[in-house]
């Protein structure tokens, strides 16, 4: 079960970006189309738009059908709308696909992380939502470079890769089992209103969400040109750097237990977004190679407890029947700030410079953390509710 749960988790955290190497060629494909430069960029962003505008959709699926019925539905059209550029002959198909698969990835996304808090309560809720961040952002470090070669022998090359999905189906059939409306993990108490503190509580973890995503997104978007900056290097070498991030995300992410329980919720934020302005301090700072390297790991490392803990914090702070729903606002957040970031840090960069971009996602973030400290200090949003059914096997 666990296992299954973990890679639905998987397949949501590289579906846009697993493109990337091939854009170079998709832009060669289709060289007389107008805008070209702009509908180039949008195969990979139009994913995360579609993502944020399908999860509040997906979660009232997710809760009114069924969670099981939502991942199914998720992990086929997945594979159908991934896979389709392998026979699609213009652009405009193509960006239409990739719209689908936005759509796919939310109902992934949310169901995934639905049952999770479906099924399990307490410490072990939280080491299985560290540990479908950690294989999700560890993925890419996998697919990232199976896609370059992939995109070596053709531009739809890294598309075979969605088909991954379709092993998921057997597996939802015949391991997992469609939790109790009744009695569907450890929710907060009924009473608990659209006006309450649950509800603003959740308010904030969409904003800090859609925050973190926006800083975190820009080292995909930017580094690339960083690295090309600092040190001469080429495509290999910001592909590289990348996959450190993430590969840093992975490893923190797999410990996420260990530190919400040393710190809880709220400290786990401010350390959270500490971390990363830390690390965007040391990139807008790095005058070689080496010290960019750093500042992206520190960075990376930072983001792989942002995700598990928001939503963490959003299934504790609703009650049981609303759950999907907030997660997929979650959701929205995340994939509505990787879509903002592009432009928001492309923006910044032609007002200033990137070095200035990264020194100003580091003040800013310093901000937020100091506003989570004044919260965690004044306040605290805790998941200890009255125990209900829980599944802890393997």
């Amino acid at each position: 079960m666990k296992a299954t749960l973990v890679y639905a988790g998987s397949l949501t955290i590289m579906a846009a970006a697993i493109i990337s190497p091939a854009l170079p060629r998709i832009r060669e494909a289709f060289a007389r189309t107008p805008d070209l430069s702009v509908l180039t960029g949008l195969v990979l962003t139009l994913p995360a738009l579609f993502i944020a505008l399908g999860a509040p959709v997906a979660g009232a699926l997710a809760d009114r059908v069924g969670r099981l019925r939502v991942l199914t539905g998720a992990a086929l059209l997945y594979a159908l709308a991934g896979a389709a550029p392998l026979v699609l002959d213009s652009l405009a198909a193509v960006l239409a696909s990739r719209a689908v698969l936005g759509l796919a990835v939310a109902g992934l996304f949310v169901a995934g992380t639905k049952l999770v808090t479906d099924y399990y309560t307490g410490a072990t809720r939280q080491r299985m939502l560290g540990l479908q961040g950690s294989l999700a952002t560890a993925s890419g470090v996998v697919f990232l470079p199976l896609a370059g070669l992939l995109a070596g022998v053709s531009w739809r090359g890294p598309f075979v890769l969605y088909l991954v999905s379709l092993g998921l189906l057997p597996a939802v059939a015949l391991v997992l089992r469609e939790p109790s409306r009744s009695a569907g993990g450890a929710g907060t108490p009924a009473g608990l209103d659209a006006g309450g503190a649950g509800t603003r509580a959740l308010v904030g973890v969409v904003g800090l969400a859609l925050v973190g995503m926006l800083a975190f997104y820009t080292l995909p978007v930017q580094i690339p040109f960083y690295v090309e900056r600092v040190s001469g290097g080429g495509t290999a070498i910001a592909g590289g750097v990348l996959a450190a991030a993430m590969l840093a995300g992975g490893v923190v992410a797999a410990g996420y237990r260990t530190v919400r329980a040393a710190l809880g919720a709220e400290w786990t934020l401010v350390a959270t977004f500490v971390t990363m302005a830390a690390g965007f301090v040391l990139l807008g700072s790095a005058g070689s190679l080496p010290a960019l390297v750093a500042g992206v790991v520190v960075v990376g490392g930072a983001q792989g407890l942002l995700v598990p803990n928001l939503n963490a914090i959003a299934a504790a702070t609703v009650p049981d029947e609303r759950r999907g729903r907030a997660l997929s606002l979650v959701v929205t957040g995340l994939f509505l700030g990787q879509f903002c970031s592009a432009l928001a840090s492309g923006g910044a960069v032609a007002a200033f410079d990137i070095r200035t971009m990264y020194l100003g996602a580091g003040l800013l973030l310093a901000l937020v953390a100091a506003v989570c400290g004044w919260t965690a200090a004044t306040a605290s949003v805790t998941d200890d509710r009255p125990p209900a059914p829980v599944v802890d096997d393997d």
